[in-house]
């Protein structure tokens, strides 16, 4: 638990940089955006951990609201 933590972490701070719209998705928003160095660890840290890459959906959304 704790190294997935860590590696969602890292992958915070590789994609910070190049988010230009925080409702975006992050492999559309920031990794075309990443030197090739960057992008392949955060690629390689949503693979390994199975990170949501969407944002997640408003609370206010009801049980009727699809994913």
């Amino acid at each position: 638990m704790l190294a997935r933590l860590q590696d969602l972490d890292r992958l915070r701070d590789l994609t910070e940089p190049y988010i230009t719209d925080s409702r975006a998705n992050v492999q559309e928003n920031a990794l075309p955006h990443m030197p090739e160095a960057e992008r392949a660890e955060a690629e390689e840290i949503i693979a390994r951990t199975g990170a949501l890459v969407d944002p997640p959906r408003s609370r206010s959304c009801s049980k009727s609201c699809s994913a």
